[in-house]
């Protein structure tokens, strides 16, 4: 059994605050990083070696006066310097009692039948860090510290959650269940977070007279995985290396030459590469079926890294991914588009990719904090519907995203839009019916228990003049539900206040008319026929100028296919539409629809709340909208 006796022996207390009055500069130990640090207490937790590792990732010190960066932290031989804006300080000025927590002796005890490590302050006598790949009990007296040999390092790494402590400690670091491991193998940067992670466990402690540890090298080997008993598993290969300064092994040949699994099984991480182990390990490494079950038609197989698994896009629970419109208000994060509060407002993958495509200037992929002193830019340079996966149904968007680094580098990467964010959401299936009953639609699409090799194709679509004559007007109607009160847009007045001869210059609200309809349009599949050729592809809202009615304009709506040519027959196409509910404009015909219909509300919950119960009764929408005559 493992034993570890605490008996503290602080230095100090944390969190400090040091300040200099002579220059107004004061730090304060980051009381973030909680990982491996005992009892709130870092700097009596880590080694100098330790605490420099640290330092690369997350600087140990922050400053209310000014950001304190990696670099501007300086250790010294028996100290540690703050180099901020020809500012310098040193701990010892605020700690005089500061000492560098020295690293912990370890020697071998051979007790008749017991054999195990100790650690101890004065005696040690280890030979070989082989000793570190056995499986010995440690027995620590008189300080604190994580066992170090290779099978209790890596399942504390392996293990590592999203937002955890170690994923502070390096926000850069995406943990083993948020990588496939094909795409573990091949990035460099993954594997040097896990080199440098071992290593950090291993600065705790002092071998002998063993030359130091200087690096730690993973090389991948290959990958694993398969469909075992309808669950999906995968692990990376690897040989592990500990190298001195001069780049030489610090290993024997049997050992360094040792092929392992990063898998999981009787509660080890780390597994010897063999038949057996190979048919029985547990998938530490993602599984796209994990949180939902895509009965395996989203195993992403692309033999590459992808984006998500080259940036941590998800450390904070946020996405990158943002709409900074304006005038878009609440409706500017990913996740109102995939898992509304009404389900009606749930984007289909066509008309989330239109909506990427119409809006793109308000579209903004941004490189994290954690992340700027590696990467200078992200762009989406290509975006359309992936049909390889869940099931062929024109449900999953795929990215194409460029990376520019600080050095200029230019990179590219697939982004799935599941990848998104940490949700795993999908899109809403498709209406094939040209009416608003979304309480118990006729959908087509992706859903749950299809079998991975059937291909759901589609069999029914739209005619877009029947769409265009029987649902376009009371789609656009809704559009006026979400915005005829929205200040920003109509100049610090609601719409009802609004001079209609004032909508021809002012852009923006066609614009938003447009932009908002469209999501709406695209929920349904509006086609010539199954040929996806012939579906429509875009829309178009064009201001035709004023109507002779007062409070009123007029336009032209058309449905377009991926050539910008039409798909309305020619009587359609010459069709006006008159716009209602500026300022001047008669509301009788308005009150007459309130009082026949009982409508008790003029807002959008009132048509979403039961499961869109009111929605289902095209009658219950306000016409903002008729044909001209």
């Amino acid at each position: 059994m493992k034993k570890q006796l605490f008996i503290l022996t602080s230095i100090f207390s944390l969190p400090i605050v040091a300040a200099s009055c002579n220059n107004n500069f004061s730090i304060q130990i980051n009381n973030k990083i909680e990982y491996g640090v005992f009892h709130n207490n870092l700097l009596n937790s880590y080694t100098k070696d330790q605490l420099q590792i640290i330092n690369q990732y997350t600087p140990i010190f922050v400053s209310k006066e000014n950001k304190i960066n990696s670099q501007d932290i300086i250790f010294e031989q028996n100290n540690i310097l703050i180099n901020k804006d020809n500012k310098k300080e040193k701990i010892t000025k605020f700690i005089p009692k500061f000492k560098y927590l020295q690293p912990l002796k370890l020697h071998f005890v051979n007790n008749g039948d017991f054999k195990y490590i100790q650690g101890d302050h004065s005696l040690d006598n280890l030979d070989s860090y082989d000793v570190l790949f056995e499986k010995y009990d440690y027995i620590f007296e008189q300080t604190q510290a994580n066992w170090p040999d290779i099978f209790s390092i890596f399942r504390r790494i392996a293990s590592s959650e999203l937002n955890d402590a170690l994923n502070i400690l390096n926000p850069n670091f995406i943990s083993a269940r948020w990588m496939r491991a094909k795409a573990w193998i091949k990035n460099e940067e993954q594997i040097k977070y896990w080199e440098d992670l071992i290593l950090l466990e291993l600065k705790r402690f002092q071998f002998s007279n063993l030359k130091p540890i200087a690096k730690v090298k993973i090389t991948p080997v290959s990958y694993i995985e398969e469909i075992r008993n309808d669950e999906f598993v995968n692990a990376p290969i690897i040989k592990i290396d500990f190298l001195n300064e001069n780049g030489e092994s610090l290993l024997s040949k049997n050992i360094r030459e040792q092929e392992w699994i990063i898998g999981f099984k009787n509660n080890d991480f780390l597994l010897k590469n063999n038949t057996e182990n190979q048919q029985t390990y547990k998938s530490l490494f993602r599984d796209y079926n994990s949180k939902s079950n895509f009965n395996h038609t989203l195993n992403i197989d692309d033999d590459e890294i992808l984006f998500n698994e080259y940036v941590n896009a998800y450390f904070g629970s946020q996405t990158l991914l943002s709409y900074t419109n304006p005038l878009a208000l609440t409706d500017n994060q990913y996740e109102f588009y995939v898992n509304p509060s009404f389900n009606f407002n749930k984007a289909t993958a066509r008309s989330f990719l239109w909506f990427l495509n119409n809006d793109e200037q308000y579209f903004n992929l941004e490189v994290p904090p954690w992340r700027k002193h590696i990467d200078a830019k992200y762009e989406i340079i290509d975006k359309k519907i992936n049909n390889e996966y869940l099931n062929a149904t024109n449900s999953l968007i795929e990215l194409k995203i460029k990376v520019t680094t600080k050095h200029g580098e230019i990179k590219y990467f697939k982004w799935y839009s599941i990848d998104i964010n940490a949700h795993y959401h999908t899109f809403a299936q498709y209406k094939i019916t040209p009416d608003l009953n979304f309480k118990n639609p006729i959908l087509y699409g992706w859903k749950e228990g299809l079998p991975k090799e059937q291909k759901n194709l589609v069999k029914k679509v739209i005619d877009p003049n029947v769409f265009f004559e029987q649902i376009l007007l009371k789609l656009m109607s809704i559009q006026v539900y979400r915005f005829k009160d929205n200040l920003t847009l109509f100049d610090n007045v609601p719409m009802s206040k609004f001079e209609a001869h004032r909508v021809k210059n002012r852009k923006i609200i066609i614009q938003t008319l447009k932009t908002l309809l469209g999501l709406d349009v695209f929920k349904y599949l509006i086609g010539l026929n199954t040929d996806q050729n012939t579906w429509i592809d875009d829309i178009s809202v064009q201001f035709n100028g004023l109507c002779d009615e007062p409070g009123c304009v007029l336009l032209k709506v058309d449905l377009l296919d991926k050539n910008k040519n039409s798909l309305l027959n020619l009587q359609n196409q010459k069709k006006i539409i008159k716009w209602y509910g500026f300022n001047g404009a008669d509301n009788t015909s308005i009150n007459k629809q309130i009082s026949k219909n009982n409508i008790e509300d003029l807002t959008l919950e009132y048509l979403f709340k039961n499961n869109n119960e009111k929605l289902t009764n095209a009658n219950n929408i306000i016409d903002y909208f008729a044909w001209k005559e």
